[in-house]
């Protein structure tokens, strides 16, 4: 596992964090703790289980927004994490944004038709 900067951002787009996302093999989506999202006005829509890096399960509630790694940015679905939670930024998320986990990098993904 290893560290990536994540912009986590308001709905509009037009506000961003910076959070220090755990980037693991085992992880899925972004999880960002919910005060944080609820502070960008970011609305729980549904719940989903979440995989974490360790390998735990959870079931959180989820919304979308706008998320930022480096220069490009997408609308990804980000789970409420309980406070204390550090943020996990997982495979589906960085799949949105054409990049996969190689080692302890992230690389360039071909896009699939």
């Amino acid at each position: 596992m290893f560290q990536l900067r994540v912009g986590v951002g308001d709905p509009s787009g037009e506000r961003f964090v910076d959070v220090p996302a755990i980037v693991g093999s085992y992880s899925s989506h972004l999880t960002v703790p919910a005060a944080l999202l609820r502070g960008l006005g970011v609305e729980p829509a549904r719940t989903q289980e979440f995989i974490h890096g360790d390998g735990r399960s959870a079931i959180y509630p989820v919304g979308q927004t706008r998320v930022q790694i480096g220069r490009r940015e997408r609308i990804a679905t980000v789970g409420f994490a309980p406070e204390g939670t550090r943020p996990e930024s997982g495979e589906v998320t960085l799949g949105i944004f054409c990049l996969r986990i190689e080692g302890t990098q992230l690389v360039e993904d071909v896009a699939r038709a």
